[in-house]
């Protein structure tokens, strides 16, 4: 019963930090809830983490790009 009491008052604490955190700063925590709203594929193409992730696997975001034309193209012909 104490873990649960524990791990309740934990989830509270982060859940206001978290609140605290999103009005000052005006970006989401990992402890909050996730919301609907995503980035687009062009802005996640700028991000460089992922640009260095694909480098690593050595794929281009044009080859990316290319496949998914190809892929919508399939879809929906």
């Amino acid at each position: 019963m104490k873990s649960n009491a524990f791990r309740t008052k934990q989830v509270a604490s982060l859940a206001a930090l978290g609140l605290c955190a999103k009005q000052k700063g005006g970006r989401r925590l990992a402890s909050d809830n996730p919301s609907m709203e995503e980035p687009r594929l062009h802005d996640m193409l700028q991000d460089p983490i992922l640009l260095r992730l694909m480098s690593s696997d050595k794929v281009e975001p044009q080859q990316l790009m290319t496949l998914m034309d190809e892929a919508r193209a399939k879809l929906f012909d």
